[in-house]
């Protein structure tokens, strides 16, 4: 019985710690515009979930190489992967720009 006792007792601590999950906002959308501004902090990716859709999606970044897999998804009229560090995804406005932060990760869809 006792035993049984430190075991919850040390599963109820547990529980007391802190996560180290991490939101994010992922969205597998249609890259509309790619804005690149040399020797400037941000550059920006613009996408969308639909060609019908009043609201676009932005992300800023200085990685080139997440700037050329935006590139060639817009280039290439594929979807993309886009993974931004916002807590989660905004839900307002109803129409024009929602901010998804910093871009964490780009994938194009072959």
């Amino acid at each position: 019985m006792q035993k049984l006792l430190m075991v919850i007792v040390a599963l109820g601590v547990f529980s007391f710690l802190p996560s180290s999950a991490t939101a994010v906002c992922d969205r597998s959308a249609h890259v509309v515009r790619v804005t690149i501004q040399p020797n400037t902090a941000a550059s920006y990716i613009y996408y969308r979930d639909s060609a019908l859709s009043a609201v676009y999606w932005v992300c800023t970044t200085n990685d080139a190489k997440l700037l050329d897999a935006a590139l060639d998804a817009q280039n290439g009229l594929t979807r993309a992967f886009i993974r931004g560090d916002a807590a989660s995804c905004p839900t307002t406005p109803d129409t024009g720009q929602r901010s998804a932060g910093n871009c964490l990760l780009v994938l194009v869809n072959p």
